[in-house]
């Protein structure tokens, strides 16, 4: 049954590439699957323009786990992650690096967001509980600047931080 399996792959992935080139584009389709039959994950990408691309990865049990855009060998683009088929983070890409927002859920709910800038927190940050605002943080190119805590009352509590290690240098 696993060499079937296979056989249709490449069978159906040698077909759609050659319906597409009819078209002068070329797309590669793969598709993997988990030993209970059900699908594991699927890459489909261009083979002749830019290379973009997007790949999406399941669980045994069919719930998807993530969804992935390339541009060449690179992520590029908004990438989604799943827990029991809610979205729990997403987070924008720029060749390879976080480059955008971010975006963390908790049980649908945005826990945190904010954005980086070439790999490093930069601007502000924000933190839920209960879609209450708690926390705020604002960063300059992934160093922490400020820190502005939020309670119930909604009073605001400024902090400078200049103190990461306890020892007094940054």
């Amino acid at each position: 049954m696993k060499n079937v399996k296979i056989i249709i792959i490449v069978f159906s992935c040698f077909y759609f590439v050659n319906c597409e080139t009819k078209n002068k584009n070329s797309y590669m389709l793969k598709k993997e699957f988990h030993e209970n039959g059900n699908l594991k994950s699927v890459y489909l990408m261009d083979t002749l323009g830019d290379g973009k691309g997007m790949s999406f990865h399941f669980y045994s049990n069919g719930v998807k786990i993530s969804e992935v855009p390339y541009k060449g060998k690179m992520i590029n683009g908004v990438s989604k992650l799943y827990y029991k088929g809610r979205i729990s983070l997403e987070e924008e890409y720029v060749n390879d690096k976080q480059d955008g927002f971010y975006i963390n859920y908790s049980n649908g709910k945005i826990f945190e967001e904010g954005r980086y800038k070439d790999d490093l927190q930069d601007g502000i940050w924000n933190y839920y509980h209960n879609d209450t605002l708690i926390l705020s943080e604002f960063y300059e190119k992934g160093k922490l600047i400020e820190i502005i805590y939020k309670n119930t009352t909604d009073v605001k509590k400024r902090m400078e931080v200049t103190d990461f290690d306890g020892n007094g240098s940054n």
